[in-house]
């Protein structure tokens, strides 16, 4: 199964862009091929849901996610231990999917719909250790990019949440 975003509807009923993966205004540290790939993915509006109140909007929306997940995989890549697991990996895509499941699991304006975590993890033999290098890096690149504390934890909760199904298979 593939990822899908879906736009939803603004405040005012109109519908507006994701944006997650678009438009480059005032974006820094966002290597341009996060952009480029993100670009790409599809979109349909769907229900309202007002940004305000959301994590996603607290923490800065599309250019703060984006900022997250480029530093995540600067950590993550320089790991020796998490190395191999990404050695044949399309890093474009890999990016484009993070941004993507950090906005949805911070309640933004995009759904994740790519396949589920069992079966996108399959036969990687991810350890607990690799799982928890990863939630590690996670939640500094949160930190050092200005997400407060609360925002942090209500992240990593539903990231630690899916170790069952990313762990061992």
């Amino acid at each position: 199964m593939t990822s899908v975003a879906t736009e939803r509807s603004g405040p005012a009923g109109e519908c507006v862009s994701p944006n997650v993966f678009g438009g480059r205004a005032g974006l820094t540290n966002t290597p341009e091929h996060v952009l480029s790939v993100a670009s790409s993915v599809g979109t349909k509006c769907t229900d309202p849901m007002p940004d305000s109140q959301s994590i996603y909007a607290d923490i800065g929306g599309r250019e703060a996610v984006e900022a997250v997940v480029s530093d995540f995989y600067d950590r993550v890549f320089d790991d020796p231990v998490l190395e191999p697991y990404f050695e044949s990996v399309d890093r474009e895509a890999l990016y484009a999917h993070q941004v993507q499941f950090i906005s949805a699991v911070a309640d933004g304006p995009v759904s994740y719909e790519g396949a589920d975590m069992r079966a996108a993890h399959e036969g990687m033999g991810i350890t607990e250790e690799a799982f928890g290098r990863v939630a590690t890096y996670l939640g500094e690149a949160l930190r050092e990019n200005g997400v407060g504390e609360d925002n942090v934890e209500a992240i990593l909760t539903e990231v630690g949440a899916l170790e069952p199904d990313v762990v061992g298979q």
